[in-house]
């Protein structure tokens, strides 16, 4: 059983998920159809199951919670259960000034109306606690699992691919750094990467694990979750850049493609987001619309209390040695679009959004990244042994290419 199902009206939805981050926040466990009722839902059933599935129910108590055709049979519910409010089933919360009549007259409400976030977040805890009793964390017991041999643990393998994404990354983690504390109040930051597609892998976790723990979680306290940005649409066709964000948000978060829909939802996560696309060529080569993409994200108003979230954009270019012409054609062209973006960016007071280019790293790099993050002598000659063999005619290497040769190496280690 959950401790509350939050009953309210779409016009109350802000008040509503602000009073459920306040319960959970102290431990107390709720259903709310913001979060638990997904698309293609039976909404009538899902309400009645929501209502049997909690303990009590609270009513978000304001005009149009009360003229609504389908907010009645969710109080009536708990109120059948508890006529004479012996049990305090049904909790009412008044969020805005409402005349109460019939039988939800004689229930005593928690008023939030005419306070301040702070006194109406003690007001709704402290009669919350009075009623339903401070909330009991649960234990539940671990059980040891044998690895199979086969297998190695997840653990072990994000571990691994972690220590490989800190190679040849430090310009653009101090980048990141310097971005977030310089916009601290700030709730969305966006972010624009360019390289080649061999410093791009395709693992989201090994590509992204640069910006995790050296800042983000210094900064937050949990590890973020990495999405991935992914449609078959196309932007031809005259779509704005602000909807076709939209459109990509809504399809993680599950909501409307509305710009309103997408804060109530960013709002009410319980931990920081990184949200990142790669970019395909049409949107890649149509550079203000990226621009504006980024200005539309920046655009979002979250509540004080909601963790902060994260837009990556990618553009990955042709490998240099993958080039019919040789390296410069290629080189040219990339450096005209990073150019061409950063004048733009610079026009839109953007430019900090622009993260240090993705280069192969150097031998030397490398070596420096063995002495900072390898500290198994095992692991470090196996290393050094690789880069004597497999790569010992290459003054840099692709660091997809590394990757594919170094993780068999550290994740074995580390699985055993």
């Amino acid at each position: 059983m959950k401790d509350f199902f939050i009953s309210y009206n779409k016009a109350d939805a802000e008040m509503a998920i602000w009073i459920n981050w306040q319960l959970k926040s102290v431990g107390y466990t709720t259903i709310i159809q913001a979060e638990d009722f997904g698309p293609g839902d039976n909404f009538v059933l899902a309400m009645q199951k929501a209502a049997t599935e909690a303990a009590r129910t609270i009513a978000v108590l304001s005009p149009d919670y009360l003229q609504a055709k389908f907010t009645a049979p969710e109080w009536a519910a708990a109120f059948a259960q508890d006529p004479m409010g012996e049990q305090r089933l049904l909790i009412p919360v008044r969020v805005r000034p409402v005349e109460l009549t019939g039988l939800l007259k004689a229930i005593v409400y928690i008023d939030l109306v005419d306070k301040d976030e702070e006194e109406a977040k003690v007001s709704l805890l402290s009669n919350i606690q009075r009623v339903a009793g401070t909330p009991q964390p649960v234990f539940t017991k671990t059980v040891t699992v044998s690895a199979s041999p086969n297998k190695l643990p997840h653990q072990a393998s994000n571990y691994a691919e972690h220590q490989v994404g800190q190679i040849n990354r430090t310009l653009q983690r101090n980048h990141f750094a310097t971005h977030i504390s310089h916009n601290r109040d700030r709730k969305t930051h966006g972010f624009l990467i360019s390289g080649e597609s061999q410093e791009c892998p395709e693992d989201a976790r090994y590509k992204l694990s640069y910006l995790l723990k050296e800042d983000l979680i210094s900064h937050f306290p949990h590890t973020p979750e990495i999405k991935r940005l992914h449609t078959e649409k196309s932007i031809v066709g005259g779509k704005q850049p602000e909807q076709y964000l939209w459109e990509l948000l809504a399809r993680i978060l599950l909501c409307n493609a509305e710009k309103s829909a997408i804060q109530v939802r960013l709002s009410q996560l319980d931990k920081c987001y990184i949200f990142f696309r790669e970019l395909p060529s049409d949107e890649s080569e149509n550079q203000k619309f990226l621009v504006d993409m980024l200005a539309a994200w920046s655009s979002l108003a979250l509540t004080s209390n909601s963790p902060n979230h994260f837009l990556l954009l990618i553009h990955a270019t042709e490998s240099s040695k993958k080039s019919m012409l040789g390296w410069l054609p290629v080189t040219k062209g990339a450096r005209r679009w990073r150019n061409q973006m950063e004048s733009l960016l610079k026009q839109s007071n953007f430019l900090e959004t622009l993260l240090p280019e993705l280069h192969p790293p150097s031998k030397l790099e490398i070596h420096d990244w063995i002495k900072l993050h390898l500290v198994e002598s095992a692991v470090r000659d196996s290393i050094k042994d690789l880069l004597n063999t497999k790569f010992s005619k290459d003054v840099s290497i692709p660091l997809g290419e590394f990757k594919k040769a170094a993780l068999p190496i550290i994740k074995n280690h580390h699985s055993q």
